[in-house]
């Protein structure tokens, strides 16, 4: 679980944050064999970096104008 606020500490962040976070669209490296074999994934699937659901959206509403948004 999370540390509580007197737990808190720079080093206990290190512990459960990411060690490397890669720009969304860029490759991070392939599936397995185990599970491309259990899921059926093609032999060549690669390990893209994504981005949040309300990003994602954000980028599908095709926002182009200086005071659009999504709510």
């Amino acid at each position: 679980g999370c540390p509580s606020p007197s737990e808190s500490s720079p080093s206990t962040y290190r512990d459960v944050l990411p060690t490397h976070v890669i720009e969304p669209g860029q490759p991070n490296g392939c599936v397995s064999p185990s599970l491309v074999q259990s899921h059926g994934f093609p032999s060549d699937c690669t390990v893209v970096g994504g981005t949040t659901d309300s990003v994602a959206a954000f980028i599908a509403a095709g926002l182009q104008e200086p005071g659009q948004a999504v709510t």
